[in-house]
């Protein structure tokens, strides 16, 4: 069971998936709010309810994992196509992170230099964000 100020941040959170910016719109102060809002991702009860959210937006949306790579499958053939070779190369690049070609070793310090962890979540809401943006781009592109 969330508090009423953690289901605000898990309804915010949704909104763009920056924990930060959810944290202060759900009314966490602005100084902690980076620390705040990666603690909340990090409680059980709120990355469960995240999860559970997110299911049911890609039921409503009725997206799958399959309907993602047919997506940027389809994105990469336009922008080849297009001559739009940045898109066609990220839309690569994404395909082949997905068949796990290549491996990006990046370092990062979370709250008090310790390694920052991400939950599935957070790696399926980024690239589920990156691809609405490509396909935003590809729509702009297009006009």
């Amino acid at each position: 069971m969330l508090t009423h100020k953690r289901a605000l941040f898990v309804d915010e959170y949704l909104v763009d998936l920056n924990a930060a910016q959810a944290a202060i719109r759900a009314g966490y102060s602005a100084h902690t709010a980076n620390r705040i809002g990666y603690e909340l991702l990090h409680r059980p009860a709120v990355a469960e309810a995240i999860r559970k959210a997110l299911e049911v937006r890609a039921e409503r949306l009725q997206l799958s994992s399959e309907d993602v790579l047919r997506s940027i499958v389809d994105i990469r053939g336009k922008a080849v196509t297009g001559g739009k070779l940045t898109q066609a190369l990220k839309a690569n690049e994404l395909l082949g992170r997905h068949l796990k070609l290549f491996t990006d070793r990046m370092e990062h310090a979370g709250p008090d230099g310790g390694a920052i962890d991400f939950s599935d979540i957070e790696l399926s809401n980024r690239l589920l964000t990156l691809i609405a943006t490509l396909e935003k781009r590809s729509k702009a592109d297009e006009s």
